[in-house]
């Protein structure tokens, strides 16, 4: 307790609580999995809907997770990037054993039509050679295996996500009850941590506004 000396005279401004301040926070309070009326629950089910990467790295920030950007935004971009990286390797070294076998050098390299829908490209390698070059079974295999791979890393850190924040806000879950929320219902989880976030940020401000007051 703060006590006004002669020195030291303690002066207190007025300050002015907004009406949702003024209002008692009822106990039962806490948003579930299914709290669709709840704007911040609404905003973050749907953000997670639309990329779950981002949200669940904005939810790390805000509940303090370790290393919440090599946890949910990595996995992601080794994902993306994979793929086209092994089948460019590919590409590229088919490339290169056509240009070291034949005599002639590669003069001109310009891709002339890429075919998706069979992953294959034709490149002119000079003015009187075209050729096409097929991504083969077994390139596609080891990008899927290295998908596959960091889906589960996917999985294993929105699992962690999840545990770490029933631990924060100690909220009684098992963890089998976890792997079932995030294997069936990770957006609404999303929500849940979203809407807890708006809710707890709220809390913390109106109780240090209001211990303010004692003096």
């Amino acid at each position: 307790m703060i006590r006004p000396t002669q020195s030291n005279p303690l002066i207190f401004q007025p300050l002015y609580l907004s009406q949702e301040e003024i209002q008692p926070v009822e106990k039962n309070d806490d948003p579930s999995l299914f709290s669709f009326l709840r704007k911040k629950f609404c905003i973050h089910c749907i953000a997670s809907f639309i990329c779950m990467a981002l949200t669940s790295y904005n939810l790390g920030k805000k509940y303090r997770e370790p290393r919440a950007g090599l946890r949910h935004l990595f996995p992601i971009v080794v994902i993306l990037i994979a793929p086209l990286v092994v089948c460019f390797l590919h590409v590229a070294g088919v490339i290169n054993l056509l240009a070291t076998s034949d005599p002639e050098k590669i003069e001109t390299f310009d891709i002339s039509a890429i075919n998706l829908g069979q992953l294959s490209a034709h490149f002119q390698l000079n003015s009187n050679i075209t050729i096409a070059v097929s991504v083969p079974a077994l390139v596609i295999f080891i990008a899927a295996v290295i998908i596959a791979i960091f889906l589960i890393v996917i999985y294993i850190m929105l699992c962690l996500q999840r545990r770490h924040f029933v631990t924060r806000v100690k909220i009684k879950e098992s963890k089998c009850a976890s792997l079932g929320i995030i294997s069936f219902l990770p957006w609404c989880s999303h929500g849940q941590m979203g809407a807890y976030s708006a809710i707890k940020g709220k809390l913390s401000r109106t109780a240090s506004i209001r211990s303010s007051f004692t003096v």
